[in-house]
């Protein structure tokens, strides 16, 4: 028999997972509650009761998926790895994490958007948390020599975003498959070793980065 903390969970879990679905697709204000209950298959009222409301479970998937990619950059954090090793760690786990979170990226550039204006403190201050981390590894990298001097918000902008629009462009081009217009897709196993050499070879002081791949 399930008890009701797992039912309680169970359907915490549902409404995260499509809300995130009707957010990525619809954006904030076209989400609509009842839809989103309806493809949970709960009540509507149970969106107020888990989450006190719209804005609530808003801030959940935002903070499911943030802490989803967290856990994926942990060994990014192992200071005993070279920078440029952290780096491609950094730029591995944050694949995998979007990977698994596929409507973060759009959510994300929605909310770029409109100015960022549903974060709400404690959604920003672990979403600061990919800058800093980032930053961390570029900074040590340009103190030990294996980097450049570059500007850390410019560098992060640049690894991000290249990423966040892989993820958001890929069903534009999944739908242009068979165009003779349109170069064939890259697969994403492709793009993050382009994406990871492009950033390592660039970055560095050397011919290679230390870590002895090209």
């Amino acid at each position: 028999m399930v008890s009701r903390n797992e039912r309680s969970k169970a359907t915490k879990k549902a409404l995260i997972l499509h809300g995130a679905k009707f957010f990525a697709q619809r954006g904030y204000e076209g989400a609509s509650l009842d839809a989103i209950a309806r493809a949970a298959q709960v009540n509507k009222a149970m969106v107020s009761y888990h989450f006190g409301g719209k804005q609530g479970l808003y801030s959940a998937v935002l903070l499911v998926s943030i802490r989803t990619i967290a856990s994926k950059l942990d060994p990014a954090r192992d200071e005993s790895l070279s920078p440029p090793e952290r780096l491609r760690c950094f730029i591995a786990g944050l694949v995998e994490a979007l990977r698994e979170t596929p409507e973060f990226p759009f959510i994300v550039l929605r909310e770029e958007m409109s100015g960022g204006e549903r974060l709400e403190k404690e959604v920003m201050k672990e979403f600061i948390g990919f800058f800093e981390l980032d930053r961390d590894i570029l900074q040590a990298g340009m103190d030990a020599g294996d980097f450049k001097k570059v500007d850390t918000h410019e560098a992060h902008l640049a690894i991000v975003g290249s990423l966040a629009f892989f993820f958001a462009s890929q069903p534009l081009r999944e739908g242009q498959m068979d165009s003779d217009q349109l170069p064939k897709s890259p697969t994403l196993s492709s793009y993050t070793e382009f994406v990871t050499g492009v950033f390592l070879q660039g970055l560095s002081t050397f011919d290679g980065d230390k870590t002895g791949r090209p």
